[in-house]
């Protein structure tokens, strides 16, 4: 985010030109690991399913000449600004149980609600230009 504030703050209008701005929507189930249940349990896991939606905004840099080859055509400038919520319970075995150990696990609730702001690179291992110009071509990206 900050870099892209620097990024449209000072630049001429020539770099404007050059940089490509990508914007991407996600919404979708988001699982949250936390102290809710036991551990190795994947009962807990699979129902603390909460949901989440974000924004990301990417800087293109490939089709600039004011940065040298190999980077302009592997790395984009990501930044993103995403919130979730999760409800928290505990399941598993104990808590099952009927006694006063599983009364006091499943009286135990939660919420997680998380704000992520941030910004990041992204890396791809083909040439972003080349991705950019074949629908069909797979590339992983690490970022």
């Amino acid at each position: 985010m900050i870099v892209f504030l620097l990024f449209s703050i000072l630049g001429t209008f020539k770099f404007h030109a050059q940089v490509y701005h990508e914007i991407g929507i996600m919404a979708g189930p988001v699982s949250l690991r936390s102290d809710y249940g036991v551990r190795g349990d994947s009962e807990a896991l699979k129902n603390n399913i909460g949901f989440g939606f974000g924004i990301n905004h990417y800087m293109n840099f490939a089709y600039t000449d004011f940065i040298s080859q190999y980077p302009r055509q592997h790395f984009k400038v990501r930044s993103s600004l995403i919130y979730h919520t999760t409800n928290l319970n505990h399941f598993g075995a104990i808590a099952d149980k009927d006694n006063l150990e599983g009364l006091q696990l499943r009286s135990m609730t939660g919420q997680a609600n998380v704000l992520e702001i941030g910004s990041g690179i992204e890396y791809y291992l083909m040439r972003i230009r080349d991705y950019e110009r074949s629908p069909r071509v797979f590339t992983p990206y690490g970022g």
